[in-house]
């Protein structure tokens, strides 16, 4: 796909010689704000309303389709729900809202293991209903702290050049353990042939997405091209303050149309991927939202033991949605009978700027103590 860095490096010599006075500051005011959203928590809320609005604050740092966030969230005293928000939807490149249900997946995930870290057991329930997300029923239970856990706040999508280190055998094994899943198969690819089959796959998918016009324009949708935009709506594609090119939003739009999208997208594409130490395929035994949510959980486990391990991961996604081209993708993966969800590289580089998060307002379940009394008002989860 074109990279904010394609964009917003090529405005830079456009903007030679314009005044951008007011950048600094709207640069600094984002990563303050950014450092403010990306964080663990000081402490242990005093109040069931505080802990479990903590609980929504992580689920939301998970990723999502063009950091759109199309989640909302539905808390009860004992539980948490995780709908979608359809007015946050990407229908281009997501006609079927597979792409939703597997962020709905991740901020589940989230939501799991920071749970668990403060000593809160969960059920996962996913609904059958379209208008119907995943229910996190909590309870008490012994705190458990775990890598995953930790990592929640570093984890982001690191759409650089990586360095071609090779991940060590021994965490290759333990990425692929954590992201097992019933109905969900990981897809480790290491391999130099089959990495060059999957790169010519991701090619042709990348030159015939970039073929649709209506693609095209929902990225540019969601493209935020500066600083003040970004924090204004505090999602999308926001350039962010270091090393990349903040512009005013009618040049940035304008210089979006002019280039030739699909050609640097897809040598950046060809770079990007034979720079990684390889390539991490999910796929979905069965086409249907329950598996779909269970896919992103899987990605996320993946994802924050990748993190805690120092390793970074980008989307390589053009192959999974272009319908035509998805069987072909599972016969190269093994698994021909499944759908192929998610396709992503992954490997050793510098952290990117991160991303932003809105404020999400929840219900709130009413004022309980927290800490030894906490038992008032969350039981033991049982199935």
């Amino acid at each position: 796909m074109l990279t904010r860095r394609d964009v917003l490096g090529a405005g830079a010599v456009a903007l030679a010689g314009v005044s951008l006075g007011g950048c600094q500051s709207a640069s600094d005011e984002y990563e303050a704000v950014a450092a403010g959203i990306w964080r663990h928590a000081a402490g242990l809320p005093d109040t069931l309303t505080g802990l479990l609005a903590e609980l929504v604050r992580y689920a939301s740092l998970a990723p999502s389709t063009y950091n759109s966030q199309c989640w909302q969230f539905r808390v009860a005293r004992d539980a948490i729900t995780i709908l979608p928000a359809p007015e946050r939807r990407s229908p281009a490149i997501d006609p079927d809202d597979h792409h939703l249900y597997v962020s709905l997946g991740c901020a589940t995930e989230n939501l799991v293991q920071s749970a668990a870290s403060v000593g809160l057991g969960s059920i996962v329930q996913t609904g059958a209903g379209s208008r119907d997300g995943v229910t996190v029923r909590l309870g008490l239970a012994p705190p458990s702290r775990s890598p995953m856990a930790e990592a929640i706040p570093a984890r982001q999508t690191t759409r650089n050049v990586y360095n071609g280190k090779p991940v060590p055998a021994t965490d290759l094994i333990n990425l692929e353990r954590v992201a097992r899943a019933p109905g969900v198969t990981p897809v480790i690819v290491t391999d130099d042939v089959q990495r060059r089959r999957l790169l010519e796959l991701a090619v042709a998918a990348n030159r015939e997405w970039y073929a649709d016009p209506a693609k095209v324009a929902e990225l540019k949708r969601w493209t935020r091209f500066d600083a003040a935009t970004a924090l204004a709506t505090r999602d999308g594609l926001a350039p962010g303050p270091a090393g990349r090119t903040s512009l005013p939003p009618v040049i940035g739009a304008a210089l979006f149309n002019l280039l030739e999208a699909a050609d640097r997208a897809t040598d950046r594409l060809v770079t990007e991927v034979r720079s990684s130490a390889g390539l991490v395929a999910f796929v979905a035994a069965i086409n249907d939202r329950a598996h779909w949510v269970e896919v992103g959980r899987s990605f996320q486990r993946f994802a924050l033991l990748a993190t805690a391990l120092g390793i970074r991961h980008a989307w390589v996604n053009a192959a999974t949605e272009i319908p035509a081209l998805r069987p072909q993708l599972g016969m190269e993966l093994g698994e021909p009978a499944g759908r192929p969800s998610l396709l992503l590289r992954f490997g050793y580089g510098p952290l990117r700027p991160r991303s932003l998060r809105r404020e999400l307002a929840t219900e709130a379940p009413g004022l309980m103590p927290a800490g030894p009394e906490l038992a008032e008002g969350l039981t033991p989860p049982s199935n």
